[in-house]
């Protein structure tokens, strides 16, 4: 207790006791004034706290909150994760729908999903698979844009070599057939067509013989046929014959041997009493064209084996003729 005592007495004097001024500061306060000073001063070697405007910025590799993982992408989620930053592209993006082209505006981070499926016509749309972005065309016009039901069509080819073509028919009248649906070069073959309102049309090369046709041969002039539903099968027969032409009249004029819409077979020169060649044929009607040109200014004159004459000096061979007879005179 006496030290205690004795310190409040060192106290007292110290604030005005005997042999000090009142005025002047105790040498002790003036040291605790020195020493308050120095207590707020950072020991030297130390470092400086960091100041606000780094704050917020992490250890290379590390972080401690989102903020600190911005990468100023407005397409991109940022966070810190287990101390390291994640940057990755918003789930949003991508909407799963293959039909789609996914973009993401870098500026303001607004996302969409354009559609990459062809536009449509009158006729119809395209359907598109979203699992694989493949596209199938759909028809909704009717058999005015060939959406008429598929149906099963059978060519036969019998017989020597020939070809069928399969086109969509045009209303009557109509001065050529419509769109190619097919061909058949040999044997048989099985066509997925569809009739369309009017149809479809056969052509084959000249000299063939049709069964199954819903009717057949409207032009003698053309090799046709035509079905008006399916399914349906249709046998086209190719068939040829030897045919002799016979000039009379020396060599006054020559005579060329070729099947309408098809080449030339053979010729029979000026000069050329008789000539023979294979030509198609068919018992239907007649098919085989024979031109005659006179040598000097003389007329031909078609004396036996034609079913019709077309002109002067053409002729139709008839289809139960092997031998056509012409003069010159």
């Amino acid at each position: 207790m006496k030290h205690r005592g004795c310190a409040v007495l060192l106290v007292v004097g110290a604030c005005g006791g005997a042999g000090a001024p009142a005025d002047a500061p105790a040498a002790d306060d003036a040291n605790a004034v020195d020493a308050r000073a120095g207590a707020d001063a950072a020991p030297a070697g130390d470092a400086a706290p960091p100041d606000a405007a780094g704050a917020d910025a992490a250890p290379a590799g590390e972080c401690s909150y989102h903020a600190q993982c911005d990468d100023a992408d407005p397409c991109t989620i940022d966070r810190c994760w287990n101390q390291a930053c994640e940057n990755t592209v918003d789930p949003q993006l991508d909407d799963g729908d293959a039909c789609t082209a996914d973009s993401c505006d870098g500026l303001t981070g607004q996302i969409r999903h354009s559609s990459t499926v062809p536009d449509g016509d009158e006729c119809g749309y395209y359907a598109c698979d979203p699992a694989d972005g493949a596209t199938t065309y759909v028809c909704t016009g009717g058999c005015e844009c060939g959406c008429c039901p598929a149906g099963e069509l059978t060519v036969q080819l019998t017989g020597t070599v020939g070809q069928v073509e399969v086109y969509s028919r045009w209303p009557n009248g109509a001065a050529s057939p419509g769109p190619l649906r097919g061909t058949c070069a040999s044997g048989t073959c099985v066509l997925q067509v569809t009739t369309g309102e009017n149809g479809l049309r056969l052509r084959a090369t000249d000299g063939v013989e049709w069964t199954g046709c819903t009717f057949g041969n409207l032009q003698h002039k053309r090799r046709e046929c035509y079905v008006g539903s399916l399914p349906a099968t249709v046998t086209a027969t190719f068939a040829t014959r030897l045919l002799t032409v016979t000039q009379v009249g020396g060599g006054a004029g020559s005579t060329r041997v070729s099947v309408r819409k098809g080449g030339t077979y053979f010729t029979c020169a000026a000069g050329q009493a008789t000539c023979a060649g294979t030509v198609p044929w068919t018992t239907s009607w007649p098919s085989v064209r024979l031109t005659a040109t006179g040598v000097g200014g003389a007329e031909a004159t078609w004396e036996s084996g034609c079913a019709f004459i077309n002109s002067v000096n053409e002729c139709y061979a008839d289809t139960s003729a092997s031998e056509v007879v012409v003069s010159f005179d």
